[in-house]
């Protein structure tokens, strides 16, 4: 795991709502990537989760450079039972009172026309490793009106 430390930002009422840090998966792109955005700006620390670990540091030494926020990156693959597992002993010592589940895929067409293990990873990622996440982190998910 690769970390990057600053100074504390001054914390938000987000951040002593949530805790110091936020889990953020499949930050390397997309909806994971802006939203690690937004929790630094809100000055929560963060893990940053996904595969590929270069775009992870990238954005970990940014938040660091602008918002002056705690990284971790862990380069995992969710869709095994060792990465979600590695997941949580990694960040077991840390108070995570958030965690943002962004990675997933899906596909598209007919099912009966699908790769089965291709439609077997999407449930793997999508679905199972979020419910480990959620039974490991005992966290509540908060649905946003």
């Amino acid at each position: 795991m690769t970390a990057v430390a600053g100074p504390s930002p001054a914390r938000s009422t987000f951040a002593i709502r949530y805790g110091p840090w936020a889990v953020v998966t499949g930050a390397s792109d997309g909806i994971g990537r802006e939203l690690a955005r937004g929790l630094a700006a809100q000055g929560l620390s963060l893990v940053l989760v996904a595969r590929r670990r270069a775009r992870l540091e990238e954005l970990a030494t940014q938040l660091h450079a602008d918002r002056g926020v705690d990284t971790r990156v862990l380069a995992l693959d969710l869709g095994t039972v060792e990465g979600v597992d590695e997941l949580i002993a990694a960040t077991r010592e840390l108070d995570v009172g958030l965690m943002v589940a962004a990675a997933g895929f899906g596909t598209s067409g007919p099912l009966i026309e699908a790769d089965l293990s291709s439609e077997l990873a999407m449930v793997d990622v999508n679905c199972r490793a979020v419910l480990a996440m959620t039974m490991g982190y005992g966290i509540m998910f908060v649905w946003l009106k």
